[in-house]
């Protein structure tokens, strides 16, 4: 199984939790071909169960991609995610949806919230006459983390595709956002962007991870495409009170693996700065 292979060193960490979210820019076409797609993105359908494999059951839609190719496989993709049982934000149909917040109860009865933007829509991928992604606003944002906090969610987890810089650091407009987000009321900052692994911080008290880097993707062409992590991460009560960076490196088969001691080693000093927290 081809997917099997594709993922078997990362499998494990995915056996048993209970929520798995999964940022997702891909649409479906069965008819694509592969060779010479380069910057414009699509897949096929078989190809989607991965996520199933993985047990992904939250879906992330923020991303750049997703209307590459227009909009019916785009529709296709939000029909797939319904008919296997996934829950998806930051994007969708029509501005409405995309701008919908994710809001799940858990077995103790807590609730969570997702909620997901896209900073700059650079390839116009967000949502306006028709589907896409959900463009960020300061007042936007701010709106639906008050209504988020009104209604009694336990914790709410902000996911942003910023625009991308090509290295270690996060550009200004990613700190400061990021703070925002924390300060309206959101529990934990994730960028969702980064093909370069970004650094972590801290903004009173909560967690800043300004961007994770490459997961299930091509890149190897250098070292710092091939550098990532995920988080594994705990609820107790309905609060965040764990969240584990799992760092891995892409294989030069372009299968993801779980870093050795020394790559971990260089992820850490990379994205580990004192002067963040």
């Amino acid at each position: 199984n081809p997917i099997e292979k594709y993922i078997q060193y990362i499998k494990p960490y995915f056996a048993s939790s209970e929520l798995v979210h999964i940022s997702n820019e891909v649409s479906i076409d069965d008819t694509c071909s592969y060779a010479g797609m380069r910057l414009s993105f699509l897949t096929k359908t078989k190809h989607m169960d991965v996520l199933k494999a993985l047990r992904a059951n939250i879906i992330e839609l923020t991303g750049n991609h997703n209307v590459d190719r227009g909009i019916p496989p785009y529709l296709k993709a939000l029909n797939w995610y319904r008919q296997n049982d996934m829950k998806y934000f930051g994007g969708g149909a029509n501005a409405q949806e995309a701008n919908m917040p994710l809001i799940l109860t858990l077995k103790d009865s807590t609730r969570i919230a997702w909620i997901g933007f896209n900073e700059r829509c650079p390839l116009g991928e967000c949502a306006g006459n028709g589907p896409g992604a959900n463009r960020y606003s300061d007042a936007k944002a701010k709106s639906m983390i008050d209504s988020l906090r009104k209604m009694g969610i336990n914790t709410i987890i902000a996911c942003i595709q910023f625009s991308e810089v090509d290295g270690y650091t996060p550009h200004t407009a990613q700190r400061i956002i990021s703070k925002r987000l924390i300060d309206y009321g959101a529990d934990i900052l994730i960028g969702s962007q980064a093909h370069v692994v970004q650094e972590i911080g801290m903004h009173k008290g909560k967690m800043l991870f300004y961007g994770t880097g490459n997961f299930l993707f091509d890149q190897t062409y250098k070292p710092e495409v091939r550098r990532a992590f995920f988080l594994q991460c705990a609820f107790y009560k309905g609060r965040l009170i764990l969240t584990k960076p799992v760092y891995t490196y892409m294989r030069s088969t372009k299968e993801p693996d779980i870093a050795s001691s020394q790559e971990r080693e260089i992820i850490r000093d990379s994205i580990l700065k004192e002067e963040n927290f």
